[in-house]
């Protein structure tokens, strides 16, 4: 009976964890109409016109990209100095990168800040 609801227990922890990862991992991706209705609630609480406040959202995706960008390079450099990949490899991650708008999202959030290493 016990072990029961400790698997029991165990699989509702994994689930609520995975579902949490991927609203996350969601709410990561392109703008959408979830960002237009938060830009005009916020527009309309501070009397703004959502133009002001699009152009503040414009302004920081635009900062928060080339910051993701700085640090994805440095992180290859650092696998190169490693030995872990090739310069070679490193230029085909950053040429497939700026080929792909999005790639960070698509790659989970590559060029984030990570705990795991």
């Amino acid at each position: 009976m016990q072990k029961s609801f400790i698997a029991a227990a165990a699989a509702a922890t994994i689930g609520i964890g995975a579902l949490g990862v991927g609203t996350t991992l969601a709410a990561e991706k392109a703008p959408g109409p979830g960002v237009d209705s938060l830009i005009t609630a916020i527009a309309d609480k501070f009397h703004l016109s959502t133009a002001e406040v699009q152009t503040v959202f414009d302004e920081q995706r635009t900062k928060m990209e080339a910051e993701r960008k700085t640090i994805m390079e440095s992180r290859l450099a650092e696998r190169v100095a490693s030995g872990k990949i090739t310069q070679a490899q490193a230029d085909a991650i950053k040429a497939h990168r700026d080929t792909r708008p999005n790639f960070h999202a698509h790659m989970g959030g590559l060029g984030r800040p990570r705990n795991d290493r």
